[in-house]
């Protein structure tokens, strides 16, 4: 029943938002833990192409007959989302990509935050 209420608001793309810009925090730090390797190629996560993947992929749905048959997630995993550049690393670009994540992460809990506010008020009442 409580998938069914989230699935009517923007919480499933949200969560998707987070997981994306989790997944890019992940790539800029290991791309600084590499700055000084030598034959590292820089490594990134397009954002809004990672998005747009995760969307389509949490659109797959499939049968179940027996329920003692696994369950179908449809969830793809995240090392399609990694792209590997044919560039060395630069801390500088690393530090401002990492900037701009942050700033994604943050927006994206905010908004996760207001949904479950509204939500919660919903439920509660003004009062």
């Amino acid at each position: 029943m409580l998938k069914g209420i989230f699935q009517k608001t923007p919480v499933p793309f949200i969560e998707k938002m987070l997981d994306v810009a989790g997944l890019k925090q992940r790539v800029i730090s290991g791309n600084v833990a590499n700055v000084m390797t030598p034959g590292y190629q820089r490594r990134d996560v397009d954002f809004a192409a990672s998005l747009k993947e995760m969307d389509q992929a949490s659109r797959l749905t499939a049968l179940r007959e027996d329920l003692r048959h696994m369950p179908f997630s449809g969830q793809k995993g995240a090392d399609g989302l990694v792209n590997t550049l044919n560039e060395a690393v630069d801390l500088e670009t690393e530090m401002a990509a990492s900037a701009e994540n942050q700033i994604l992460y943050h927006t994206a809990a905010n908004l996760i935050g207001r949904q479950f506010r509204g939500l919660h008020t919903a439920i509660r009442g003004r009062n």
